[in-house]
């Protein structure tokens, strides 16, 4: 019977410190990763779109949806991403921190697209948020 409330006491002790220390590491990685884009100016993605992808023949809604999507899974501010983020470097996971890693959202996410739009996509094709949505933004989406 001792052995059980040990077990009980230790248990509950662990989900009493462990749930505010796992939030407390979140806040502090996600702290870390936007200071990567902290001097960098807002820039509305209307008109990263006007800038860099109107004339290229992509989806504005599409676009527009990936780029937020992007900015969403990552935990980032969409007016401060750029097409030229490396998804290995500026994108990539914070380094130190046992979480699991974002970036396999978005390749889950980005293989569905491609199958949506029947694309084969070859391995290390997409390295910048530029390459993603480029290939994302063709045609409309179903889903995000």
């Amino acid at each position: 019977m001792k052995i059980v409330l040990f077990a009980v006491a230790f248990i509950v002790s662990v989900i009493v410190v462990g749930i505010p220390f796992g939030k407390w590491i979140e806040r502090k990685r996600l702290a870390e990763k936007r200071k990567r884009f902290m001097d960098r100016p807002s820039v509305p993605v209307e008109e990263i779109f006007r800038t860099h992808y109107a004339g290229a023949s992509l989806d504005k809604e599409a676009v527009v949806q990936a780029w937020m999507k992007v900015a969403e899974v990552l935990n980032v501010d969409p007016a401060k991403l750029r097409p030229s983020d490396r998804f290995k470097h500026e994108l990539g996971p914070v380094r130190g921190y046992p979480v699991p890693d974002e970036l396999a959202d978005l390749e889950e996410f980005l293989e569905h697209r491609c199958k949506e739009l029947g694309i084969r996509l070859e391995r290390g094709t997409v390295n910048t948020l530029d390459d993603f949505i480029k290939i994302v933004g063709r045609g409309h989406t179903r889903s995000v």
